[in-house]
């Protein structure tokens, strides 16, 4: 039976060796690398050996949105993963030289749910421009409303079982941050804290360099901790005992000086469209850096769609715009070859077409 064979770290020396075998063995092999730990010249020798051009693509495997891009693409049958760095004991000395932080799913989940737990801000003030009606109760121009987010983080219709710890609440598939206005802890629509893209990045490099050096537990039973709503900063309660213990790392091994990742991906048939919701776009520029053939950004913050409708050769990195938009404002469509631009759900056309009101 002939299978599709997906080989990470295609180009190692292992990986390649099993390339050829599984070529000889009658099945179809689509091989990843970055080149970290390898050479581009592994892929003439493999195609002068198994007499054929090797089926390759240039990607990180840490690059979600290029692995999903990959599999929208191919039917995958089976999977045999060698891509790794060499130096083990160098990963636990340099860890941010192994993961690429924004991919750090669990971390970002558990970062989530304690400020969903413990929220910074005990209120959240908005004043009223003009006469606001909501479910039948009007709201006077002039007036403040507030949300407090301590409370609409424990609303059970949003976060179901609100009391518990429970990080898995923001996988793809429970997704329970897809209320915009439901996970407060850094505002929410279009007035959202401009730097919490920049908080939530800071907050997971400290965490991951503090759990590498020490290991962490509480003196007390953890009810005995509770926040402290007497500042203006909400913190836990004083005094706050915890206990820690350095860690013995293991020595540094030095590593070949690393390629910048490059994904690349495959050319691909057919079209995806792209949606941008102007009300929640605030400028932060983060798809520009993650498609600069997608999106500019000006030095006003002004967003540009270059291409509103694209290849899905385009499509990894398109994704990976729209997941790490800080505002959920954009929305990726793969489309009918035969759709019109404009066709696909959740599209908006602003009336300024170089991006929102500021």
């Amino acid at each position: 039976m002939t299978a599709t064979v997906l080989l990470t770290g295609a180009t190692g020396y292992i990986a390649s060796h099993t390339w050829l075998a599984l070529l000889a063995a009658g099945h179809r092999v689509i091989g990843v690398d970055d080149f970290s730990n390898s050479s581009p010249e592994v892929l003439n020798r493999l195609a002068e050996l198994a007499g054929q051009q090797p089926r390759f693509e240039r990607l990180d495997v840490c690059d979600t949105a290029a692995l999903e891009a990959l599999f929208a693409r191919e039917r995958i049958d089976a999977t045999v993963h060698f891509a790794a760095f060499k130096a083990v004991g160098e990963s636990t000395a340099k860890p941010l030289d192994y993961y690429a932080v924004r991919s750090m799913d669990h971390i970002d989940w558990s970062v989530k749910e304690t400020l969903r737990m413990h929220p910074p801000l005990i209120l959240l003030l908005r004043k009223v421009m003009k006469d606001l009606y909501v479910e039948g109760f009007k709201i006077d121009a002039g007036k403040f409303v507030c949300a407090a987010p301590s409370v609409t983080h424990r609303i059970p219709e949003l976060f179901p079982n609100p009391e518990v710890f429970d990080p898995d609440r923001y996988t793809p598939e429970r997704a329970e941050d897809k209320d915009l206005f439901g996970w407060q802890a850094f505002g929410g629509g279009r007035h959202k804290c401009s730097g919490n893209a920049f908080a939530l990045f800071q907050i997971k490099a400290i965490i991951c360099v503090l759990l590498r050096r020490y290991r962490f537990e509480l003196v007390h039973s953890p009810e005995s901790y509770q926040d402290d709503y007497g500042q203006m900063i909400v913190a836990p309660r004083s005094p706050c005992p915890i206990r820690y213990q350095r860690r013995e790392l293991a020595a540094a091994q030095p590593k070949p000086g690393a390629v910048l990742h490059d994904a690349t991906h495959g050319s691909g048939e057919g079209e995806f469209e792209i949606a941008v919701d102007w009300d929640l776009c605030k400028g932060h520029g983060n798809c520009a850096a993650e498609a600069p053939e997608l999106f500019h950004v000006d030095d006003k913050g002004r967003l540009t769609v270059r291409r509103e409708r694209a290849p899905l050769a385009l499509l990894g990195k398109a994704l990976a715009a729209a997941k790490y938009c800080p505002t959920s404002a954009l929305k990726i469509t793969v489309c009918d070859a035969d759709s019109t631009p404009g066709a696909c759900p959740w599209h908006q056309t602003p009336a300024d077409t170089r991006g929102p009101s500021r």
